[in-house]
């Protein structure tokens, strides 16, 4: 991230080439849907555009607490950790359904 250092945050010294083994590993899909991302999208106008995210937002940019996802799983995951997450879905779930 541009400014993580100026906010404080720990960023890996080899994140870039980090960020492409992630690429390759994961064929290019999102860590959270499995949606297939863009690299050349405009993550304000691409729900599936490629961006970073930490797993566990507490924690710097390194290695095992960085993922790629598409624009639209990380706006919506925001700040949450992944367990925070998943109970936010099943709440909206449970909602949705009347309780069942």
């Amino acid at each position: 991230k541009r400014d993580a250092k100026i906010r404080g945050i720990e960023v890996m010294s080899d994140f870039g080439k980090y960020l492409l083994s992630l690429w390759q590993k994961t064929n290019g899909r999102c860590y959270y849907t499995g949606r297939k991302m863009n690299l050349d999208g405009n993550y304000h106008k691409d729900q599936n555009a490629a961006t970073v995210d930490r797993k566990n937002p507490a924690r710097g940019y390194t290695k095992g607490n960085i993922v790629l996802a598409t624009a639209v799983a990380n706006r919506v995951k925001q700040n949450l950790s992944i367990a925070q997450l998943y109970a936010l879905i099943d709440e909206m779930k449970r909602y949705k359904t009347g309780g069942k």
